[in-house]
């Protein structure tokens, strides 16, 4: 009885050691901002919809609405490696998601999402072009966790997932650009949610800028003084 119970207790701490391993990030790539700073796994980052010219600097050409996801992927290795995307949509009040990345583009992209695989040379980054698209006057927002796949190849556009690399949160607001008068004339609107610029829920106001979910379904932000 001794021995099986011995048994028993070095099998789970076996499954727990191995349970640890498959839950460490790979860092073969890395997540990078506008300005080229790493973005940590587990953050959550926000952009906001806006109206943009679709060729830039050409807006007589047409414009459109949309929050960019405005990162980057790096190898951070000194060889070629391979990388796919994993996009799952959490909530979004309207429109549809533009994916481009790394060698494919695919509009309106379902709910539960993984991309084909493609290389980035060592030490390369390779921009991640993809957008939400609203629906113009509808208010509101989108989330998002995406999450980076080391990769193998077996073939044309097939892979295996080699390991599991960093996730960010994605944090898309489109709000009304009237801002908080329009809330302050209606007396029956309360406010239901509030965040700040990283998407961390907020229990009081704090000084800055604060994002507020309203009970009329908008999405305002507000400057706290």
């Amino acid at each position: 009885m001794k021995n099986m119970k011995k048994k028993n207790l070095l099998l789970a701490v076996m499954l727990l050691c191995m349970s640890n391993v498959n839950a460490q990030v790979d860092n073969t790539f890395c997540f990078l901002d506008a300005d080229n700073n790493e973005v940590k796994d587990g953050s959550t980052v926000t952009f906001y919809a806006e109206e943009v010219a679709k060729i830039p600097g050409m807006p007589e050409l047409g414009t459109e609405l949309k929050a960019g996801f405005n990162l980057k992927v790096k190898n951070t290795t000194d060889a070629t490696a391979t990388v796919a995307a994993h996009l799952v949509t959490k909530e979004m009040s309207c429109g549809s998601v533009q994916f481009c990345f790394p060698g494919q583009c695919v509009n309106n992209v379902p709910v539960d999402f993984t991309t084909d695989c493609g290389d980035i040379d060592a030490g390369k980054t390779k921009a991640l072009n993809s957008e939400w698209f609203p629906e113009k006057g509808k208010y509101g927002n989108a989330t998002f966790t995406l999450q980076l796949l080391v990769a193998d190849k077996t073939g044309d556009n097939n892979f295996t997932v080699k390991a599991n690399g960093p996730t960010v949160n994605i944090n898309c607001i489109y709000s009304d650009p009237a801002g908080i008068a329009d809330m302050e004339s209606d007396q029956n609107v309360t406010v239901i949610g509030r965040y700040d610029c990283n998407g961390n829920k907020l229990s009081i106001p704090v000084k800055g800028v604060n994002i507020i979910r309203l009970s009329n379904g908008t999405i305002r932000k507000i400057v706290v003084k």
